[in-house]
């Protein structure tokens, strides 16, 4: 498989048959796919500068049935495409499957949904041409994307009300959001190359909370929206919207109950659109795509401004932190790894003494993925009280007191590989430097376990997918139990922990092999003296499941990715789960 390298994605599949390249061109109106028990042919009508040119037929057989994906154009394009790829009956590796989606809906599958999942993730740009290989069939197949484009993603919600879009902006200052029992409107402050323009408000209702997310122009910028909305699919409304910017997390606003929607990618938000009426019925955004996929960025810092601004810089790793507390976060020191070298920064904060929390990870399997704490005023000035710091497998701390106003360094699907801040007689503020987790051509990475130390450690190993999960829960989890596939096999894993017959029975069943689990969250606290898994919520590619359980305690979130979750570790006993963590996969491995 081939990385992304001058817009170009796979292909994927193959080796047989002979090589087609459409070139590049405006954009995709439609295809036409012929499949059978492998895809047997694909032709694609495309655009150039408002001319249709359609491209030859790429496979030779038609027998199968015939599909149309005629895309609404010129507003409708393609962002990805995926499938499965598999060997035929002559042992050729051939295309089984195709999943086409636009910035406005999915089509497919087109074919059989079995074999070795690809994808051209949908966070690139839009596709202007298509390449690959074929004979009798298509025997793989890849795209060139454009990656200068703005994505719509969604909306999210129900059809009812009028439909608005406010187009693209630059970037966006500021929101207002009323919310009661839903959220009644929204309206959004942009920026236009340094001048401001307010959106129209979208709902008619105002009797709610109001809410004034002001975001610090120009430097902080929303990369994602996320909330719920209820079950009701055509009369559903917005109950509940939470806003995420590189710095902070802002909500959420209203109730968090019914089906959860999130629009996270790799990408800054440039625009809203959706449908409201007396409520908002749906909503969606619209991003632009950051410069380069492995490019790292900043995310904070939080707390005071006094001090002295510092900046580690970036680098690999980290290896260790040092941390010295007392009324306050007295200082921090971190030992970061530049290629396999070690690198100690300077202590930021000039207090000496406290008390000394050392956070020694495991390198170089042991990354860190997020810091949250809490910021508060001390002799006038406002300092960071606290920190916790989370890798991708366990928490370490909190050090410090937990007084003041919270913040996150949001979980994004990267790696911290830097610290920034301000520092003086003590941490005044922090933030950090993150990179993507996943390489395209890595292996897969362990990310957990996440609870107590308690029980046994247990470790399923790596699988080709999960089918499904079997978890007993009340007040807390009491087991689980998972349904792996290995290459088509089934095999189901031990079960990790104890249930019980007063317990609820809650099965997880993926329609396999098109679905599968992109990330786990949950809480774990204290039960009977020991820490344990108190929730769980499993997502999938098609849709959440759960909580299960009890929403209680520390949260943890095993973020989603640009992979799938091919295996689970932990510990358990014979009374609970104590921990909980997964293998992922990225969606371009080898």
């Amino acid at each position: 498989m081939e990385k992304i390298a001058n817009g170009s994605v796979g292909p994927f599949g193959g080796k047989g048959g002979a090589a087609w390249d459409d070139g590049i061109h405006s954009t995709v109106r439609q295809l036409i796919i012929y499949k059978g028990s492998v895809v047997d042919s694909i032709q694609i009508e495309y655009d150039d500068n408002g001319q249709s040119k359609w491209s030859p037929k790429h496979g030779e057989s038609d027998a199968g049935e015939r599909n149309v994906v005629k895309l609404e154009y010129p507003d409708e394009f393609l962002i990805s495409i995926s499938g499965y790829c598999t060997d035929d009956d002559s042992h050729r590796t051939v295309v089984r499957s195709l999943t086409i989606q636009s910035n406005r809906n999915q089509y497919g599958p087109f074919g059989t949904e079995d074999g070795k999942y690809f994808s051209t993730q949908s966070n690139s740009g839009k596709i202007t041409g298509l390449h690959g290989r074929c004979g009798l069939c298509l025997d793989s197949i890849g795209a060139y994307f454009n990656p200068d484009l703005s994505i719509s993603i969604g909306p999210f919600g129900g059809s009812g009300g009028n439909q608005w879009n406010d187009g693209v902006y630059t970037t966006i200052r500021q929101l207002i959001i009323h919310h009661g029992a839903v959220v009644e409107s929204i309206q959004i402050e942009y920026d236009k190359n340094g001048r401001f323009h307010w959106s129209d408000k979208h709902g008619e209702s105002e009797g709610g909370q109001r809410n004034l997310v002001k975001l610090d122009y120009p430097d902080e910028f929303l990369i994602s929206l996320s909330g719920y909305c209820t079950e009701d699919s055509d009369s559903a409304v917005v109950r509940s919207l939470t806003i995420q910017s590189n710095k902070n997390i802002y909500g959420p606003y209203g109730i968090e109950e019914g089906k959860y929607f999130s629009t996270l990618t790799s990408g800054k938000i440039i625009g809203f659109h959706g449908r409201s009426g007396l409520y908002m019925d749906s909503i969606g955004a619209i991003f632009e795509p950051f410069s380069k996929p492995c490019q790292s960025i900043a995310v904070g810092p939080f707390g005071g401004h006094g001090g002295d601004e510092w900046d580690d810089g970036i680098y690999t790793t980290v290896r260790q932190i040092v941390i010295y507390t007392g009324l306050v976060i007295n200082s921090i020191q971190i030992e970061y790894d530049k290629n396999g070298r070690s690198k100690w920064s300077e202590k930021h904060g000039e207090i000496n003494g406290g008390v000394r929390h050392p956070v020694t990870l495991d390198y170089p399997g042991e990354f860190l993925i997020s810091i949250s704490g809490y910021c508060n005023t001390h002799s006038g000035s406002n300092v960071v009280q606290s920190l916790t710091f989370e890798s991708n497998r366990r928490t370490y701390g909190h050090f410090g007191t937990k007084i003041g106003t919270y913040f996150k360094l949001p979980i994004t699907g990267g790696k911290i590989v830097g610290f920034n801040g301000k520092s003086g007689y003590c941490l005044d503020s922090i933030g950090a430097h993150y990179e993507p987790i996943l390489d395209p051509c890595s292996q897969p990475i362990s990310i957990g376990p996440f609870g107590g130390h308690g029980g046994g450690q247990w470790d399923d190993g790596i699988y080709s997918t999960v089918r499904q999960l079997v978890i007993f829960s009340g007040s807390f989890i009491n087991s689980i139990q998972i349904h792996y596939d290995r290459k088509g096999r089934s095999e189901w894993s031990q079960k990790h922990g104890e249930s019980s017959e007063l317990r609820t029975i809650n099965t997880v069943k993926l329609n396999y092999p098109g679905e599968f689990l992109i990330s786990i969250s949950g809480y774990y606290g204290q039960v009977s003296g020991l820490v344990v898994v108190r929730s769980l919520t499993i997502e999938s590619n098609k849709t959440t499941y759960g909580p299960f359980g009890v929403r209680d305690g520390n949260y943890f979130n095993i973020p989603p990715t640009s992979g799938k979750i091919i295996g689970f570790h932990g510990r358990s006993s014979g009374d609970y789960l104590h921990s909980i963590g997964a293998y992922i996969e990225p969606f371009f491995n080898s």
